[in-house]
């Protein structure tokens, strides 16, 4: 079920509501957006170099959801994440993306830069907890010790 915003005008396109209260958003009769309420659905998103992408944009700044991100395959994400820059350059609003890798992609944020180098840290015990948890791994360890055995050693040449 569609929610209840009326239709909006974007230049080349023909409007019309459906039974259900979906938009549909036209190019020669051929339906190339719908807008369904919580979501906006494009029919071929990279025809005409991404024009109906451009199209979802301007529904959606219109729209008045708190939360908007792209959604679809990569090369469809990454796409549209291309686009904003332009859009926003060019329109009146700025289109509120709120996913935080999309914002990045878009140019909104900077990358987070993590620094995957390896860090150590130390655990500080006294005496007491230190020989107990010794204990506790000698009591647990059934492997085999370096103690030698009779017919199980194995000379290995260094």
């Amino acid at each position: 079920m569609a929610d209840d915003t009326k239709p909006y005008n974007i230049q080349g396109y023909e409007k019309s509501v459906s039974r259900d209260g979906t938009i549909q958003y036209k190019q020669d009769g051929i339906i190339q957006i719908q807008d369904k309420g919580s979501r906006l659905e494009i029919a071929d998103p990279y025809a005409q170099n991404g024009l109906h992408i451009a199209g979802a944009m301007v529904l959606a700044v219109e729209k008045s959801g708190e939360k908007m991100l792209f959604s679809g395959d990569t090369e469809f994400v990454e796409s549209a994440c291309d686009l904003v820059p332009w859009f926003n350059e060019e329109g009146k609003k700025i289109l509120p993306l709120t996913e935080p890798q999309q914002r990045v992609m878009a140019g909104y944020d900077k990358a987070e830069v993590r620094d995957d180098a390896f860090v150590a840290t130390h655990r500080i015990v006294d005496e007491e907890t230190y020989l107990a948890s010794l204990e506790r791994n000698e009591v647990n360890d059934n492997r085999e010790r370096h103690d030698l055995k009779h017919k199980k050693n194995t000379y290995r040449p260094r």
